[in-house]
Formats: structure tokens, C-alpha cells, sequence
């Protein structure tokens, strides 16, 4: 109806109704036509048939009978008898009674441009013209209305197409799609019917038989049943060997001869069971849907036979090993010594982008290697590779089995291979839980290969540091140094990244943190992993987990982000899901510190939802963590999932695990403070560090329980845990991003506690500092908290309230609305309280607010002289006094002299 309401405003214009058989195209092209005839204008109609295809302009000329001239036919009467052919202007022999297709084109490009201007002549008053079943239309036709899209006629005229989009030729499509993209053509698609949906519109009732009758795949499988035998089987071979082969090859998987293929593909064509792509690209099913429905209730012998008949038809054809894999796999036929290197060919090429085909590739091959030559070096090189594939593609349980056969067979010669299987099955195993397993793995072949380390030795260095770092145990901290010596020896690039990222780690986790080296050794692994090609980087991942965990331990946050985000797009590409969690959980860490924590929470339910599936344990609780602080920070009455799912993470972790690792003490603990429980919180502190001063903690991460410590004291109004608050809770040659904040804040929270709140907001206030050059959002909005608790508390009101203002910025930027409604309800507090301040100062000293001169003013006008009076007495201009008034009434908020007298009166 816009279209028109538009008709004479512009050119003409083409509306494309799009919609299968029953859509309703037909009915409204005739309510568009009753509209516009209602309107005053003319509404000519026409149909294409597919008996009318090869008569040039035939879906125009129907709907416009006798208003075009006769078009010329594209076969001339033969010339008089005894004429010699004639030569064209480009010297092409034409014989007598056919036109050459350059003047059949010139004469087709002067029939279009005719048929242009009678268009325009007759929309001279407005034309509505619907063309009908246009996919049927004839390739005359559908070049006149491409033109027409191209060219829009400037006059009112209005062209509506409807057709089945899906039996459109592609010149027709292409046609509608460039004159979408050119504003010209206004598309309208029109949903098929539902079942239920045209019963109610035919007013049948519910219990119809028609309508609770067999789903539509029976029907279709009825049909396909009564074709004939050659068109069942071509049916069921494209079902088999896919879309895009043309009839000679479907004819050798189908078993039956090409010309009977041919006939065959004709029938399907015309019934609508199959279609032709474009030119040169073979054929398909009519729904994509329908090859796996045919598929499965085809015989399974007769399955089997296609399949071996399509490899031999891919064999042909060049076609990818994985492509061979398919039908080999579906063709129960890998035993065979080829069928076998075909499989593992195509494994090897899908390891890197889809690992879990690839162990369904290899599964078959290995279980046939492994029966026909026992146990030998090919069924250990299979072995190998069926676990990583397995493992990769997140099947750890089974993958880590397959290695521990391979490393108890694999002879003790192959020392590089051996090195690798070992540090991915340890890999495997601390994700697992099985870190004592694991670490006995770990620590034999480290001494088997003591004498003459290879480079893959670096990798089981770099396995025992993560499988620390996910249980919170210690490990060598002279690795790195090891590391670094093995990479330098052997000029391994990979081996020595590692190295370098472990040498960074060991500075940051060691009893003695060396904050520069750290630096130092972070940046210069960054540079070495940004500068590596991603698909160099996928093979050792977990380098780049390291890096990030390193870099989030020394405050480099952005850097940790960056480095964790490119690990997860890594991974999904080449579609590994066995370190997904660990990067996603690191991922939700960062976001922790700097917001936001909706980002944190779908890092953590990723990364949960996948160590689930995995049986990943360690991850699937640091994850719990994740999503307990969560529910801490953004809903007040969200403490009791809070504590339950922080409890939660620290029963999903394996036995022995030391839960600083991912923290889920550290949100039990946080939880238990918002629940009010401050001496709870306290305890659980206290037990995971192994003592007031944490020593079972490494120092680098000793000041953020510290501070949830002291934090909890100053809760409480105790000093349970004493320390000397004057004092730096850690010596300053730590980092100062990370550690330095939260160390302020501890000792803040003891001055707090210890009643120093002077020198508690200082504190705060460099904390806060701190904090805001490391981007530490969420911190720093619980600092400036505290510090305004603090100023409310030594009455300093308008100083808590303008700390409030950039806590609440913060803390809606950080995602918490539990520390936003905190702060706000201390804002409204301190403004009433600021409030009754003033309201009481203005009545214990009225006429504090005024100036000198304003004073004297009011003392006057308050013993009842008159503006003139009192001018006179201060030698003023009466207009000079009756300003000081108005200033005067506006200050004190009062009204008239009478109010002032009484005001001066009450104060005397």
C-alpha cells in the first residue's frame, strides 16, 4: 500500500513477492490490483507457464494484449531461391533464414528499448502491473524487466513480480538482488503456512484427520517409494555422495547406466526432488534437509556399496583426503592398508581445524592397525596421534589413557617423542585433577632424559609449572633458568619462548620476587609470542596462558587480556576445547580487577560449561569463583548464592589442591564478608594462608588476602590479626601495579581499625591512586568507599560525598550494583545529614551567611527604620539598600522585614 501511496512521486518502481507454492502470492497481487483500481488506476495482469517459455516478451505481452506492436520471430522465411548467403558486418556466413546472433541481439536491444516506450506511454496516468508465476517467465521477459530495473521509467508506473525464489533462474535473481542494492527493488518474502495456522484460517476443526495425519517426512518418503527403480536410486546416490556431481558420476554411485541417470535426473527435476545449481555445478536435493532424511532409511548394504562407489568417483575427481575419509568411515572399509593411510592422511590435514573429525577418522584406522600388526611402531605413531586428536578436541579422559598405553610401549630411543607425549599427558592429567600422577610422570622422565635434555624437554618444565599453578603447590624455581639453557643449546624458537615465559613466572612466584627481571622477562617474551604466526602459537597454547597469567600477577592488565583473548580465538579456530577453559577463566580474572563483570561472568559460565564436559576439575571450580564473586558484587541479596557457589568451587577441587590457585577461598571469603560474617571471612583467610602472615602463600599474592584480612577487622572493630600499620605490608621493591595497591589498602583498613582515620583516608587516597594507573576498577571503587566511610566518620561530609560521586562513576562502570546502591545510600544519608547541619547552623547564627555591610543592613531594617532611613544613616542610595534586602531575604530564606526582625530577635 506505500508503494502505492508513492506511485507518481519518482520513477517507476519493482516489488519482488517471494514465496513458495501456497504462500498466498496469487491472492495478493489480486488485493493490490482491487486497491489500485479503487485508486483510478489501470491494473493489467499476467501469468507465466512453462509452456510459454521459449516466446519472447510472452509475460508481458499477456498482460498487455494489443498494446505492443507484433514482435518480430526469431526464425525469418527463407530467402527466394537461388540467393547466396550473405556476409555480416563482421564476416560471419549466415545462412539463408536465421538471423546471426549480433543482429538478433541489435534487433532484441531495439525490441526492449520499443517495449520501454509503450510502458512509458501507457503509465502516463499511473499503471499497476503484476506479473505472476514470473520464475516461469521467458529469458526475453526477464532481460526487459532487468532493463526496467536498471533504467526505471520516469513515470508512474509500478511493477509487481511474484515467483518462487527458490526455482528463480539465476539471471532472474541476479536481476532482483542488484536492483535491491540499487533502492529500486523493494523485496517482500511471504512465510509458508503453518499446518495449524490454515486449519484455523479454514475453519477445520482440530481433530480433522488431515490435520493429526503422518508429519511431512512420511510423505515425502511415501513419494520417493512409488518412484521407479533408476530414480530411487539416484535419489538415495545423492543422498550418498552429496550436492555438485553431475549425472555420470551419480549414474556410477547409483549402479544403473548415465543415460538412464540423465532421464532419470529429468523427472526429479520436473517433480521438484531435485534442482540444477548453475552451470557446470552438478545437482542437488530440493531441501537440504531431505539427504539426511533419505539417507537414513536407505538399505545399509546398499549404503555401504555407494560409499566404496564414491571413492572411487573421488579418486577421479582429486578430491581432499577428508572428503575420502567420510566414505571410507560410512563404508565400514578400514581395514584395508590403503583405506588406512587415506584416513590418517586426512587426519593429519583436519588435526588443526577439526580435531573431533579427525578422531573419528582415526578411531577405525587404529582399531585396524592395532588387529592386524599388534603392538609396533605403527600403532604407537597411530596411538599418539588418535590421543591428541582425542584430547584436542576435548575427550581427555580417553585421550590421557591412550598415552599412558603409548609411553608405557614407545622404546626409550625415541627421546623427543617420548619428551612430548609425556609433557601432553602430564598437561592432561593436572587438568584432569591428577596432580600427584602428573608430577610422578613428570619428574621420571625428567630424570630419564637428565643426561642429554632434548628440546621437548622444555615443555614438561613449562607442564610442571601450570600444573602448579592450577593446584597451588610450589615447584622448582630454578626451572626457568634450566629451561633457558636446554632452548639456547638446541636454538629451538618455540623452546625458547617457554623458557622465557617460565623464567618470568618463577621470578614473579618466588620467595623472593625479582619485580624487575619479571618485567623484563614478560616483555621480552610478549614481543617473541606477538611476533609468531597463530598457527606456530597453537601449537604450544599453553605458553600463551602462562604469559597472561604472568602478566596479570605483575598489574600489566590489558597486555594479560590481549594475550588471553588471542589464545581463545586460537583455539575455536582450530577447534580445540581442551584449553579453553584456562584461558577463559584468566579471560574472567582480568576482568575481575577491571570490569566489566558481565564479561567476568560469560568468561566463567563458558569456561564452566566446557571444563563440565571435559572433566576438567581444577577449571570448572575456578570458574564457581568466577561466578560466586559475581553474584557477590551485583546483587544485595545475592550473598547466599554467593557463599554457596564459592563452596561449591572448593568441593569441586581435587583432593591435596591448595585453593590459591584460582580462588575460590578468596570469593568464599569475600562472600562471607558481604554476608556480614566478618569473622568467618577472617578464618577462612587465616587457614588458607596457614597463619596470620600467610606463609603458605607466595609473596606476590600475599597483599590481596592481606587486604581482605585487615578489611575484615576493620568490619569487625577489632584488630584480631595486628601488624604495624605504619609500616608497608610488603617490601616496596615489589611491583607497584599490583601489589602496592592492595597493600595501601591493607594498611589503611588497620589504621581503620586501630581508630588513625586520618591517616586511614591518606592511605585510601594513595591506594586509590595506585589502583587508577593500573586500571583496577573494581578495587578501586571498594577504596573509595572506605575512604568516604572513613571522612563521613570525622564528619567531613561534603568531602564523603564528592568521594561517593566518583565511587558510584566506578562502581556502574565496573558492573556492581550492590557497591553502587551502597554508595548511593550513603550519599542520600550524608546530604540529609548535611542538611540538618545547615538548617541548624542557620538557626544557632542567622546571620553568619551575611557580609559586613549586609549585617548592618539587617541590624537597621530589623529595628524598624524605613529604606530611606536607613540610606541616609549608612550613606547609601535607597536602590543600594533594597538590593542588600533582596540578598539579604534570599540568604536567610526569608520573605519581609517582620521575618528578619524575629530572626535577629531569636538570635540576641
Amino acid at each position: 500500500m506505500a508503494a502505492l501511496d508513492s506511485l507518481g512521486r519518482g520513477p517507476s518502481r519493482v516489488i519482488e513477492v517471494d514465496g513458495d507454492r501456497g504462500a498466498g502470492k496469487t491472492q495478493l497481487l489480486g488485493e493490490l490490483r482491487q486497491e489500485a483500481r479503487q485508486r483510478g488506476f489501470e491494473t493489467p495482469h499476467g501469468r507465466s507457464t512453462p509452456a510459454e517459455q521459449h516466446t519472447p516478451f510472452r509475460a508481458f505481452t499477456s498482460a498487455l494484449p494489443g498494446r505492443f506492436a507484433p514482435l518480430p520471430p526469431l526464425w525469418k522465411p527463407a530467402a527466394p531461391t537461388g540467393s547466396r548467403p550473405s556476409l555480416t558486418a563482421c564476416g560471419t556466413v549466415v545462412p539463408h533464414g536465421y538471423r546471426s546472433q549480433i543482429a538478433l541481439k541489435q534487433e532484441m536491444s531495439a525490441d526492449t528499448e520499443e517495449l520501454r516506450g509503450s510502458l512509458a506511454e501507457l503509465a502516463h496516468d499511473g499503471l499497476v502491473l503484476t506479473l505472476d508465476d514470473f520464475h516461469w517467465a521467458d529469458a526475453e521477459s526477464i532481460e526487459l524487466l532487468d532493463h526496467l530495473i536498471r533504467r526505471p521509467i520516469p513515470a508512474p508506473l509500478l511493477i509487481v513480480v511474484s515467483c518462487r525464489g527458490r526455482q528463480a533462474p539465476p539471471r532472474l535473481r541476479g536481476a532482483l538482488t542488484k536492483g535491491t542494492r540499487l533502492g529500486t527493488v523493494a523485496s517482500m518474502k511471504l512465510p509458508s503456512l503453518a499446518l495449524q495456522r490454515a486449519a484455523s484460517l479454514l475453519a477445520v476443526p482440530p481433530q480433522h484427520d488431515r490435520i493429526s495425519a503422518a508429519p511431512a517426512p512420511h510423505y515425502i518418503l511415501a513419494e520417493v517409494s512409488a518412484l521407479p527403480g533408476d530414480d530411487r536410486a539416484v535419489v538415495a546416490a545423492l543422498s550418498v555422495l552429496g550436492d555438485g556431481y553431475g549425472a555420470h558420476e551419480l549414474a556410477l554411485v547409483a549402479g544403473i547406466p548415465a543415460e538412464a541417470a540423465a532421464r532419470s535426473l529429468n523427472r526429479l527435476v520436473s517433480g521438484g526432488l531435485a534442482r540444477t545449481a548453475a552451470p557446470g555445478h552438478g545437482y542437488h536435493l530440493h531441501r537440504p534437509d531431505l539427504a539426511a532424511l533419505l539417507y537414513d532409511h536407505t538399505d545399509p548394504q546398499w549404503r555401504a556399496g555407494a560409499h566404496r562407489r564414491a571413492l572411487d568417483v573421488l579418486a577421479r575427481h582429486s578430491a581432499s583426503p577428508a572428503a575420502h575419509a567420510t566414505h571410507i568411515d560410512l563404508a565400514q572399509d578400514a581395514a584395508g592398508n590403503e583405506a588406512t593411510r587415506r584416513l590418517i592422511r586426512a587426519a593429519e590435514r583436519s588435526m588443526w581445524s577439526a580435531p573431533g573429525a579427525a578422531a573419528d577418522w582415526l578411531r577405525p584406522a587404529y582399531e585396524s592397525t592395532k588387529a592386524r600388526e599388534g603392538q609396533g611402531p605403527a600403532t604407537d605413531r597411530l596411538n599418539l596421534l588418535f590421543a591428541r586428536a582425542l584430547i584436542l578436541s576435548g575427550q581427555l579422559v580417553e585421550g590421557q589413557r591412550l598415552l599412558r598405553t603409548y609411553l608405557q610401549s614407545a622404546p626409550r630411543y625415541r627421546r623427543r617423542s617420548r619428551a612430548a607425549a609425556a609433557a601432553f599427558c602430564g598437561l592432561v592429567e593436572g587438568l584432569l585433577g591428577h596432580q600427584e600422577e602428573a608430577n610422578a610422570l613428570l619428574t621420571a622422565e625428567l630424570e630419564e632424559l637428565a643426561h642429554d635434555p632434548p628440546p621437548e624437554t622444555v615443555g614438561i618444565y613449562v607442564t610442571q609449572c601450570l600444573i602448579a599453578l592450577l593446584h597451588g603447590r610450589p615447584w622448582d624455581r630454578t626451572a626457568g633458568d634450566a629451561a633457558a639453557r636446554i632452548a639456547a643449546r638446541h636454538q629451538d624458537r618455540l623452546a625458547e619462548i617457554g623458557a622465557l615465559v617460565l623464567r618470568a613466572l618463577c621470578r614473579v612466584l618466588g620467595p623472593v620476587p625479582g619485580p624487575e627481571s619479571a618485567e623484563r622477562a614478560a616483555s621480552t617474551c610478549a614481543a617473541a609470542i606477538d611476533e609468531m604466526p597463530d598457527a606456530l602459537v597453537a601449537q604450544h597454547p599453553e605458553y600463551l596462558a602462562l604469559l597472561g597469567r604472568c602478566e596479570s600477577l605483575l598489574g600489566r592488565f590489558a597486555d594479560a587480556r590481549r594475550h588471553f583473548e588471542r589464545g581463545i580465538a586460537i583455539l575455536r579456530a582450530a577447534g580445540h576445547t581442551h584449553l579453553l577453559p584456562l584461558f577463559l577463566t584468566g579471560l574472567g580474572t582480568v576482568y575481575a580487577h577491571i570490569g566489566p563483570l558481565d564479561e567476568m561472568r560469560r568468561a566463567a559460565r563458558e569456561a564452566r560449561r566446557i571444563a563440565a564436559k571435559t572433566d576438567a576439575k581444577p577449571l570448572y571450580g575456578a570458574a564457581l569463583a568466577l561466578e560466586s564473586w559475581y553474584a557477590a558484587c551485583t546483587d544485595r541479596d545475592g550473598s547466599k548464592t554467593a557463599v554457596r557457589l564459592a563452596w561449591e568451587a572448593i568441593a569441586a577441587l581435587p583432593p591435596g589442591t591448595s585453593s590459591w590457585s584460582m580462588a575460590p577461598c578468596w570469593a568464599l571469603a569475600n562472600a562471607m564478608r558481604l554476608v556480614g560474617d566478618a569473622q568467618q571471612s577472617a578464618s577462612a583467610v587465616v587457614a588458607l594462608g596457614g597463619g596470620q602472615s600467610l606463609p603458605k602463600l607466595p609473596v606476590i599474592l600475599r597483599p590481596i588476602y592481606l587486604e581482605m584480612l585487615a578489611d575484615a577487622d576493620a568490619e569487625a572493630g577489632t584488630i584480631e590479626h595486628t601488624w604495624d600499620p605504619r609500616a608497608q605490608v610488603l617490601p616496596p621493591s615489589l611491583p607497584k601495579t599490583l601489589l602496592s595497591p592492595y597493600s595501601f589498602a591493607a594498611r589503611a583498613h588497620a589504621l581503620r581499625a586501630q581508630g588513625e582515620l586520618s591517616a586511614a583516608v591518606k592511605a585510601y587516597d594513595e591506594a586509590s591512586e595506585l589502583m587508577s594507573r593500573a586500571g583496577m576498577i573494581g578495587a578501586r571503587a571498594k577504596t573509595l568507599l572506605a575512604r568516604a566511610e572513613c571522612a563521613a566518620e570525622l564528619g567531613r561530609h561534603k568531602e564523603a560525598i564528592d568521594v561517593l560521586i566518583t565511587c558510584k562513576m566506578l562502581a556502574q562502570k565496573y558492573g556492581s550494583r550492590r557497591m553502587f546502591k551502597t554508595a548511593v545510600d550513603l550519599e542520600r544519608d550524608l546530604r540529609s545529614r548535611t542538611s540538618e547541619d545547615a538548617a541548624a547552623d542557620r538557626r544557632s547564627a542567622p546571620l553568619g551567611e551575611l557580609t559586613d555591610r549586609e549585617r548592618e543592613v539587617a541590624d537597621l531594617a530589623g529595628k524598624g527604620l524605613r529604606t530611606k532611613d536607613i540610606a541616609k544613616a549608612l550613606e547609601l542610595s535607597p536602590r543600594t539598600v533594597d538590593v542588600h534586602l533582596n540578598r539579604i531575604y534570599r540568604k536567610l530564606e526569608i520573605r519581609s522585614r517582620a521575618e528578619l526582625a524575629h530572626l535577629i530577635a531569636t538570635a540576641s
